[in-house]
């Protein structure tokens, strides 16, 4: 069955008692049941302005079971909602010393201060960081003892230099699994997004960059570049001058600084859009960024690096599909939809989306809309057939794996909301797969540069396994956990337009070659000469 195994009912308590809930487990040392509690607080909350008191609650819950990083991500996200507030820095101080950034956690422990002078844990942190006197400006590349990691830099920076911005910031993204905390890194990627338009995201970087190592100029000087291409003037402007007073000499910062002074600020700005720390830096106006892509790329997209919704609750129908007897079911959930979609195609647009639930993992889904003027492919008509394409190709995927491949491979579980009004909109949901996003072929024949094995090698066997009657094709997502699949079938029928029939199934043979995987499952490669004639 190609159901939600998780999918909640409607929750019937609210935000207050997640909450209290969440206060009495961890009072109790229940961390792992108080951050389940906490994470339903905000997938319930009808306040976003208090958001940052559950993001807080929630880093305290990750640092008492370790997970540092987690801890340091939920308090930046405190700290950009309600920059006024000590103890949205004390969070970030006490992940960075636990994370051994005991330099950097003094920076924001003389912040919380400014804030709450009397703050007795932010007085006994400083009591024992103090001594350690300045953070030196420079920071280290990751470790050397990991040549994968190392490799990985290095064709970034050699992508890089050559304009390859994707494909940089695809290995920046390889790197930084395992080392998330990587100020280097981050920055690198940062100026990646930066150029291929995608500021939110660039600034997301830039600020974890700050926050790690608020003593160097190329962090601020990020940060500017990023609320510079989301046209936030006064915002990138701060950060620009931070950067500067950290290096006087940095031509790039200085320039910056001279040019922005000059440019009247048009812009409204609010906080809606993650900021740097600091509680006198104006907050960037959350803009609708776009990835346009001129012919198919290995890499769709760069995922967000944490899952943040702040939206208010509304009651959806949930539509899921049942292969088996090839019948629809409904069901109402409570839901929060971003309003601003962090990815967009040439039909449709991708926004974050959350499920109220007890398991943050289970929790996070991405919500595809359709793009307005855009037919056929880009309606909403064409989600119902997407979601029974999907689990065809789930049935065809097992029986892939029956095989004992050297790779498995997964399609996601799709299904569909429909919102009721004022949107009055149907949207295809599936679950939010952290990662980096690639695509490996189409359905014209184009094939990814990447030379993956796997997805080739599952294609052909989709069309061997239903004795010629269907080709998958399209095959994209993490690693192999794909999505957005593509069928061509012999007569050409279902699956919406994207089925080319066996034109479709030229086009694929023409540019495939078989590899090792096809080998090694004993794949005959057929003859198209009877549909040549078919092809232009």
């Amino acid at each position: 069955r190609v159901c939600l195994p998780c999918l909640p009912a409607l929750v019937p308590h609210t935000m207050a008692d997640h909450s209290q809930k969440g206060k009495r487990l961890y009072l109790e040392g229940r961390y792992e049941d108080a951050l389940d509690a906490y994470t339903s607080a905000l997938a319930t909350s009808t306040s976003p302005k208090a958001d940052h008191l559950h993001y807080s609650n929630r880093s305290a819950c990750h640092f008492m079971l370790g997970k540092y990083e987690k801890a340091l991500h939920d308090a930046l996200a405190c700290t950009s909602l309600d920059p006024h507030w000590a103890k949205g820095y004390s969070r970030m101080a006490d992940a960075l010393a636990a994370l051994s950034k005991k330099h950097s956690a003094l920076v924001w422990v003389r912040k919380g201060l400014e804030l709450d002078p009397h703050n007795q844990h932010l007085q006994q942190l400083k009591l024992s960081l103090a001594a350690l006197g300045k953070e030196p400006c420079e920071v280290t590349g990751p470790p050397g003892d990991d040549p994968i990691v190392t490799a990985c830099r290095e064709q970034g920076n050699k992508s890089f230099k050559l304009g390859e911005w994707l494909e940089a910031a695809r290995f920046y993204t390889e790197a930084l699994e395992g080392h998330g905390t990587n100020g280097v890194l981050l920055s690198n990627r940062s100026a990646c997004l930066c150029k291929l338009g995608e500021y939110q995201r660039a600034l997301q970087d830039a600020n974890m960059v700050v926050v790690l190592h608020p003593n160097w100029a190329r962090g601020h000087s990020r940060q500017g570049d990023a609320l510079k291409g989301m046209k936030c003037t006064k915002a990138a402007l701060s950060a620009y001058s931070a950067g500067l007073e950290l290096e006087p000499s940095n031509a790039h910062l200085r320039e910056m600084v001279n040019r922005l002074k000059e440019e009247p600020n048009t812009l409204q700005e609010t906080q809606n859009v993650p900021s740097a720390p600091p509680s006198n830096r104006p907050q960037p106006k959350p803009l609708q960024p776009s990835h346009q892509q001129n012919g198919p790329k290995s890499v769709k997209a760069i995922t967000p690096e944490y899952f943040v919704v702040a939206a208010p609750a509304e009651v959806v129908t949930c539509h899921t599909f049942d292969p088996a007897t090839r019948q629809w079911a409904k069901t109402r959930i409570s839901v929060q939809i971003d309003p601003y979609s962090f990815a967009s195609g040439s039909t449709r647009s991708a926004f974050k989306m959350t499920i109220g639930s007890n398991t943050p993992g289970d929790r996070c889904y991405v919500a595809k809309a359709p793009k307005p003027g855009v037919p056929g492919v880009g309606d909403a008509s064409q989600f119902w057939n997407d979601v029974e394409m999907h689990a065809v190709c789930a049935g065809v995927a097992a029986k892939f794996n029956a095989r004992q491949p050297p790779k498995k491979v997964s399609f996601l579980k799709p299904f569909l909301i429909v919102r009721a009004a004022p949107h009055n909109t149907t949207l295809f949901v599936e679950p939010y797969m952290p990662g980096l996003f690639c695509k490996y072929n189409n359905n014209t024949g184009w094939l990814s540069p990447d030379h993956r094995l796997t997805p080739q090698a599952f294609s052909h066997f989709s069309h061997e396994c239903t004795n010629g009657e269907m080709l998958v094709v399209d095959i994209q997502g993490v690693r192999d956990s794909y999505t957005d699949p593509q069928i061509h079938t012999h007569d050409g029928q279902r699956f919406g337009i994207g089925n080319l029939g066996t034109q479709g199934f030229q086009q694929f043979f023409s540019t495939h070659v078989c590899n090792a995987v096809c080998k090694y499952l004993n794949l005959s490669t057929p003859t198209y000469r009877r549909y040549t004639n078919l092809v232009a």
